[in-house]
Parts: structure tokens; C-alpha cells; sequence
């Protein structure tokens, strides 16, 4: 079994970007980190320039979600990293920075999406669709998955 949470904030404010990137990433913590759609070293800046030159310049800024698995299940970090650049990869039309953190009991997963899809600039105001489809993903690596 699986946890899904969707930190339900909408970062509106200026260094939230910064902020998520800085903490997901935080050295001390970080197992293993990728990304999707986006440059890892020039994550922040890119996700800026997508919501400036589509003008999107209020509301959501990102998506923050962690995935864990159960406590009293024993997971394979090998697997558990697979899955979750599987599901980082589900963000087609997003940029996406996710990490690894801890081992064991301890082991969960933080991804981060630009709320503004690269192509066309829309905003992801609305989770569901995403909460549904991670959790459909999360199933086939652990049943019975659960959103928050």
C-alpha cells in the first residue's frame, strides 16, 4: 500500500518555486532526484519563464505531492525510485523536479510540477484528474493505494 498526499497549498507567493526545489533537493535527505521536461540545474528558472511568456502571472504556482509507502510494507528503494520517475514521466505537457528521501520505514517522495503546462499554458487548477492517475500508477507497484 501506498500514501498520496497533495500538499494543498497553492504557493502563490514569489520564492515558492525556490523554496520546494531548495527542500526536496536538501542533500542531507536526497537519495535520489530527477526531473521531466526541465533542465535539473535550471529547473526554477525555466518554470518561470513558462508561466512569463504565457503570462501567467498569479494563482498556482505549483504542485507539491509526496508518496510513500506503508510503513509495514518492505520496499526495494530500486523500485520505489523506478516508480516514481515513472510517474514523474506522466506529467507530459509539465516540467517536473522529484526526489528520493530516506530509506526504509523512513522512505517517501516528493514531486514538484510547474501548475503551468509548458505547451499551451494552461493552469492545473484542478488535482483530481492528477490524484486519480497517480494513484492508478502507484497501484501497479502497490496495491491499495490511498490519496489524501
Amino acid at each position: 500500500m501506498s500514501f498520496i498526499k497533495f500538499i494543498n497549498s497553492t504557493y502563490e507567493n514569489g520564492p515558492a518555486l525556490e523554496n520546494v526545489y531548495n527542500y526536496i533537493l536538501n542533500r542531507g535527505k536526497c537519495v535520489m532526484s530527477g526531473c521531466h521536461n526541465v533542465l535539473m540545474d535550471m529547473a526554477v528558472p525555466m518554470m518561470y519563464e513558462t508561466r512569463k511568456f504565457f503570462g501567467v502571472t498569479s494563482g498556482r504556482v505549483l504542485m507539491h505531492i509526496v508518496i510513500s509507502p506503508s510503513r509495514s510494507e518492505k520496499v526495494e528503494i530500486r523500485q520505489f525510485c523506478n516508480m516514481i520517475s515513472f510517474i514523474a514521466t506522466s506529467f507530459r505537457n509539465h516540467q517536473v523536479v522529484y526526489a528520493v528521501h530516506g530509506s526504509g520505514k523512513l522512505l517517501h517522495a516528493h514531486l514538484m510540477v510547474n501548475a503551468v503546462k509548458f505547451r499551451n499554458g494552461e493552469v492545473a487548477n484542478d488535482l483530481t484528474p492528477f490524484k486519480n492517475e497517480i494513484a492508478q500508477m502507484c497501484e501497479i507497484f502497490y496495491p491499495n493505494t490511498t490519496i489524501e
